[in-house]
């Protein structure tokens, strides 16, 4: 089962931060399935990066992130994980402020052939492989910073 193969990943201990959009469709989304994966998204607590503000009472857990996001995150890490779905844009600002340690991929098998890439020239990082294993439909890759 997937929600068993993310180490560390449980409701009371991360925030997940979402880009506004990202947020808004997993708002539609999330509070209407069951299931391990489902309990875990909806039980966390989860911040929203945005400029324009939203509703926080669509999703269980949410609040929007006051002011700036990378800031925010620096900070919020040394308390505790701070974990990124959905918004390669956060995950590259996140980046070039040094503040990434470790990048939990889970792929599906589509190739699409275009589009950013999550390691973009110039983003910081000596990352290694530490576990590409399969779960079921999908591939779970976990890439550390060597520090």
């Amino acid at each position: 089962m997937l929600v068993d193969r993310l180490p560390g990943v449980h409701a009371a201990i991360l925030p997940e931060h979402r880009r506004r959009r990202t947020w808004e469709h997993f708002a539609r989304l999330w509070p209407g399935r069951d299931g391990d994966w489902a309990r875990l998204m909806n039980a966390t607590p989860k911040r929203v990066a945005t400029r324009t503000g939203v509703d926080v009472t669509a999703w269980s857990n949410s609040a929007a992130i006051p002011g700036d996001a990378v800031a925010w995150a620096g900070e919020e890490r040394t308390r505790r994980d701070v974990v990124v779905i959905g918004s390669l844009s956060l995950a590259h600002a996140l980046a070039r402020a040094d503040l990434v340690d470790e990048y939990r991929l889970i792929t599906f098998p589509t190739v699409a052939g275009a589009g950013e890439r999550l390691f973009a020239t110039g983003i910081p990082g000596d990352f290694r492989f530490t576990l590409v294993e399969p779960v079921g439909p999908t591939v779970l890759t976990v890439l550390r910073r060597a520090r």
